[in-house]
């Protein structure tokens, strides 16, 4: 994603300064076991973008799906996993994907275990080889126009409590960009086309790439044994992200998934899921949020008055409470960086947007995989 992008994706999500004001929770991970073998491990309230991790405990070795958004959370992740789940080493490191805040902590894992495997779909992989150092540079900026605002939020703050927290919000943020600066790109050394086994020790992983979605480079892994499913970011506990996506395909990838025999899902964000309610919402409201846009390019709507007509409540897939646990989870987890439901669809239509519109259609590069870029 290129600078311009991230830009307007964070500017989209900023917030006023009153609605940001809330008590910080000190829990960098909350650690949950699921079955014998499957644990996750999410953030709790913290000002940084980051993933769920998956750690899966054989015999004699660990898996480790998501390596967190920078290298401090990805020490602290081994920290939590070394005291409370087990002291085995980490054989593998997975990437459902490309995107930074799932790949950029691989250094800690690679400093913990410098034999450790690091698995990617091959575009996913290509992806992370040519892009990963610019898109870091990318997301730098983004955090420093976030300290930015922190601080002007602080300087315009009424109360002193008010101030207070932006400013220890600036701080932490700063940290923020130094961890995420001191943290670089490590190249998987393991990848596959269509699938991978591992299966050491009694417990098998499958690893399975199941169609372009969030990213041309999506993959779920299954682990038979457990019956869970690690989905990455095909589908979570936030709405949908499509500024790397293509929505037709990630319409049928989310159809195969369904038809997958498991008990259990964890996403790339959030917690973890017991059956596949979630997986039908975000089906419905895709399909719902694709045709209403495609309606509007047919009838020649602008992209900015077709913007000014949504909401939230305007979607019925978003309703019977649907959409409101959305915000709930959103607001409950990246506090500073996350803003209105109502502002995050707006975000999300503008590359759906380009995606299908005429001027766009004619163009094909959309449909180059990632590693043909």
């Amino acid at each position: 994603m290129n600078l311009k992008k991230w830009i307007l994706f964070i500017l989209i999500y900023c917030l006023n300064p009153g609605s940001l004001f809330s008590k910080s929770v000190p829990d960098i991970f909350i650690i949950s076991k699921i079955t014998p073998h499957v644990y996750i491990a999410h953030p709790g309230q913290i000002k940084r973008i980051n993933s769920t991790s998956t750690i899966i405990v054989g015999s004699s070795f660990i898996t480790i799906v998501e390596s967190q958004t920078d290298v401090f959370m990805a020490a602290a992740l081994i920290s939590e996993i070394r005291k409370n789940i087990s002291k085995l080493p980490i054989k593998y490191l997975i990437f459902s994907h490309a995107h930074l805040d799932h790949i950029l902590g691989a250094g800690a894992f690679l400093k913990e275990n410098p034999a450790i495997r690091i698995i990617a779909e091959q575009r996913a992989a290509a992806h992370i080889v040519m892009q990963g150092k610019s898109e870091i540079e990318s997301w730098e900026a983004v955090i420093k126009l976030k300290i930015n605002v922190a601080k002007d939020f602080a300087g315009t703050s009424k109360t002193q409590a008010q101030k207070s927290y932006f400013i220890q919000t600036a701080s932490e943020l700063d940290t923020y960009y130094r961890d995420v600066h001191s943290s670089k790109i490590v190249a998987p050394n393991l990848t596959f086309s269509d699938s991978l086994t591992l299966d050491e020790d009694g417990l098998r992983m499958k690893l399975i790439y199941v169609g372009a979605g969030h990213t041309s480079g999506d993959i779920v892994v299954f682990i038979p044994e457990d019956r869970v499913l690690v989905t990455g970011d095909l589908v979570h506990d936030f709405e949908p992200l499509f500024q790397d996506a293509d929505p037709d395909s990630w319409i049928r990838v989310l159809d195969k998934i369904k038809h997958m025999d498991f008990d259990y899902f964890v996403g790339g964000h959030g917690d973890m899921h017991k059956g596949k309610e979630i997986i039908n919402n975000w089906s419905a409201f895709m399909q719902e949020l694709i045709s209403k846009i495609r309606g509007a390019i047919r009838e020649g709507q602008s992209l900015e008055n077709f913007n000014k007509q949504i909401s939230a409540k305007s979607f019925t897939s978003l309703q019977n409470g649907y959409g409101q646990r959305i915000q709930q989870f959103r607001s409950g987890y990246m506090e500073f960086w996350i803003g209105s439901l109502d502002d995050a669809i707006k975000g999300e239509v503008i590359p759906i947007w380009k995606f299908y519109s005429p001027a766009y259609l004619s163009k094909t590069v959309h449909n180059i995989p990632m590693g043909e870029l």
